[in-house]
C-alpha cells in the first residue's frame, strides 16, 4: 500500500486522473475516504501533523479542518487546490528538516554520555 505523501504526490502530477474538478473540498473527500480504508496509523498522523501545520502557518486557533482554512485564504477554489499541494510540500520540507535535527540531538546526546 502506498504512502499517502506518495498518493498526494501522484494526485498533484496527474490531477485530472482522480478529481473531476479543481477544487479542495474534494481533495480532502479523496484523501478522508483513503485514510478510512487503509486505516494506516502512519497516514493518520501525518495529517494530523499537516493540520497542526496549517493552523499554525496561518495562526489559526478555530476548528476548521485544513481544507476550509486553505480555502479561506485563497481567491478561488482553483487557487485553493494548488496551493494544498504547496503547502503539503513545504510540510514534507519541515518535517525532513525536524527529522534531521531530532537525529542529530541524539547522536549529540549518545556521544557526550
Amino acid at each position: 500500500m502506498e504512502s499517502i505523501e506518495s498518493i498526494i504526490k501522484t494526485m498533484n502530477a496527474r490531477p485530472g486522473m482522480f478529481f473531476p474538478n479543481y477544487s479542495i473540498f474534494c481533495i480532502k473527500s479523496f484523501l478522508d475516504g483513503y485514510l478510512f480504508a487503509t486505516k494506516n496509523e502512519s497516514d493518520l498522523a501525518s495529517m494530523y501533523q499537516f493540520q497542526v501545520f496549517i493552523t499554525k502557518r496561518f495562526e489559526q486557533i478555530s476548528t476548521l479542518s485544513w481544507d476550509k482554512i486553505i480555502r479561506l485564504y485563497c481567491s478561488s477554489d482553483y487557487q485553493a487546490f494548488h496551493r494544498f499541494f504547496e503547502l503539503f510540500e513545504q510540510f514534507l520540507e519541515q518535517q525532513s528538516q525536524e527529522e534531521v535535527i531530532d537525529t542529530a540531538e541524539k547522536t549529540y546526546t549518545q556521544e557526550t554520555l
